[in-house]
């Protein structure tokens, strides 16, 4: 672990991925998630110049056993990596970085933006992620993990999900990782219900676009993290859950109607495709939406 972050604009900022050896196996980036980028690396021993990211990186290991060196901020630190253990790199951090061995691990990238956002109980200014280097944080780890399932999936994978991540992820790093950790509310409350009636109203309103987790809360005015938290109390199901369940009722409706294609029920109630469609709808309701049209016929 190292004790100073110095900023820095140097024009060695760079994008990884564009100097390593090979492009990841998978990577989140054509689901346009806003503000966090998923990715599986598996590459060659390798040793990567003097650079600095734009991004936080949150790097998990998942393979065998290898040999890493680092320099951060002129500090050397040598050690070997085992499948569990991580590292935390800040954005504007000068790193230089050799590993020994075949390195495999997910790459979490947060956009500092968003990690400013998460609480707004912080200025930009104020914000200053420590690095660590082959750590264990096991909830970190469990979320890398369920976000690289998913991508894995063909990217079945709602923006609104993929973003209540990461403001979790967020407020992990500035809760255990920061210089100067915010003081996050512990809410036993719930959302007023004139403000949860406005949101669910605008979830209703708006089930055909994809809904992000910051458009959301501000349409009550609150941090992501807060909104998670109050919407959770309030309703019994997360965000990302609570719009799922309003898309298969307002299909089912559709449905029963009988008169749209079921490829135009899946664009006017917010699916990705009709796969993602059929594999939610067979998941809420134990039949595919074409069985159900047929079933309310009768």
């Amino acid at each position: 672990m190292f004790e100073d972050k110095p900023k820095t604009s140097d024009p060695l900022k760079t994008v990884v991925a564009d100097i390593l050896p090979n492009q990841p196996i998978v990577a989140s980036q054509p689901q346009a998630w806003k503000g966090i980028i998923v990715e599986h690396h598996s590459q060659p021993p390798f040793e990567i110049p003097e650079h600095c990211l734009p991004q936080h990186l949150i790097a998990i290991q998942t393979g065998p056993p290898i040999k890493v060196e680092n320099v951060v901020n002129g500090r050397f630190q040598s050690g070997y990596s085992v499948s569990g253990d991580l590292s935390i790199l800040p954005a504007d951090l000068l790193n230089w970085e050799r590993w020994y061995g075949k390195a495999e691990y997910i790459a979490i990238r947060l956009e500092p933006e968003l990690v400013v956002q998460a609480t707004r109980s912080l200025e930009p200014n104020h914000i200053e992620i420590i690095p660590h280097l082959r750590i264990r944080d096991p909830l970190l780890q469990q979320i890398g993990l369920a976000l690289l399932r998913e991508v894995k999936a063909e990217g079945t994978i709602s923006r609104l999900y993929a973003e209540s991540m990461a403001t979790t992820l967020a407020v992990h790093l500035l809760k255990h990782y920061s210089a100067s950790p915010p003081t996050i509310k512990n809410y036993t409350n719930a959302l007023p219900p004139s403000k949860l009636r406005e949101v669910i109203e605008y979830i209703n309103e708006n089930l055909s676009q994809d809904l992000s987790l910051a458009e959301l809360a501000a349409v009550v005015n609150l941090s992501p993290n807060y909104f998670v938290t109050l919407f959770k109390r309030s309703t019994g199901l997360s965000p990302h859950q609570y719009v799922i369940h309003c898309r298969v009722e307002r299909a089912k409706a559709l449905l029963a109607e009988n008169k749209l294609p079921i490829i135009e029920v899946c664009d006017r109630v917010g699916f990705q495709n009709p796969s993602h469609f059929t594999a939610v709808f067979r998941r809420f309701m134990g039949t595919t939406p074409k069985a159900y049209r047929e079933e309310t016929r009768n």
